[in-house]
């Protein structure tokens, strides 16, 4: 199967399984994000094990300190990205709210219900919890995804992608819902920014580079521009001696 099949068939099964998600309750998408908390910090080492041969690699191809440091899971990380994913559970469902309710001149009342959007491919660039986010807000939300991780970090997404669909698995939802594109070619990333006809949504996660990549290739909608904020200014009226403290964090920390 070629490169391009291979994507378009990890589509698909994602885009199925967007109706047992559709179906699917708070409570199991919640039993989810606690399970594969869990399993993350059973797995801690074995995903620390493999983290390393990402590095090592990495090093070994010239990456400098801060993207390696980007590319790096310790066990104080993996906890963290645990904790992160017990938040997310704790927060209301916020599939089936209504909002901007109104009474139209016919009687008949208008409102807008927050539902699934589908089926998210994601492609993003080297750190490894990424996948543990994306896994995480995409169930939260009732969607499926397909993710595109980079190079990089090729071995952490893996293992971290076989957890995640263990986690979906115990909770009773579809381990279809998260898929991984395991290529490291180009090739992959413009086969998934082509199917349009069952990914609803592209999100890209990096640099200004793989932002218009996205917009230049993709036949799906993308949504773009998060990619930070080059300038801070202070008030004359601000008070600079509890301002100066939280604008070096900002920009350095």
């Amino acid at each position: 199967m070629s490169v391009v099949e291979s994507v378009r068939a990890q589509a698909a099964a994602a885009r199925a399984s967007c109706r047992v998600l559709k179906r699917s309750s708070s409570a199991q998408r919640d039993a989810f994000l606690t399970g594969l908390a869990s399993i993350l910090r059973e797995q801690s080492e074995a995903i620390v094990v493999a983290n390393s041969t990402d590095l090592d690699q990495g090093a070994r191809a010239g990456l400098d300190g801060a993207m390696l440091d980007r590319l790096r899971l310790t066990p104080a990380r993996i906890e963290g990205m645990a904790s992160d994913l017990e938040r997310i559970a704790a927060l209301a469902d916020p599939l089936g709210q209504s909002f901007e309710v109104h009474t139209l001149r016919n009687g008949l009342r208008a409102h807008k219900r927050r539902v699934p959007l589908g089926v998210l491919g994601v492609i993003y660039e080297s750190r490894p919890n990424v996948t543990i986010d994306v896994a995480a807000l995409a169930i939260k939300t009732g969607n499926a995804a397909v993710l595109r991780g980079g190079k990089e970090a090729i071995a952490s997404n893996r293992i971290l992608l076989r957890i995640a669909r263990a986690a979906l698995s115990s909770s009773g939802l579809p381990v279809e819902a998260l898929q991984f594109i395991d290529s490291i070619e180009r090739e992959a990333s413009l086969a998934l920014l082509q199917q349009d006809d069952l990914v609803d949504l592209i999100i890209p996660r990096g640099g200004a580079g793989l932002h218009a990549f996205c917009r230049r290739e993709s036949r799906i909608p993308v949504i773009t521009g998060g990619i930070g904020i080059c300038h801070l200014y202070v008030d004359q009226a601000a008070d600079l001696a509890r301002a100066l403290p939280v604008i070096r964090n900002a920009k350095v920390q």
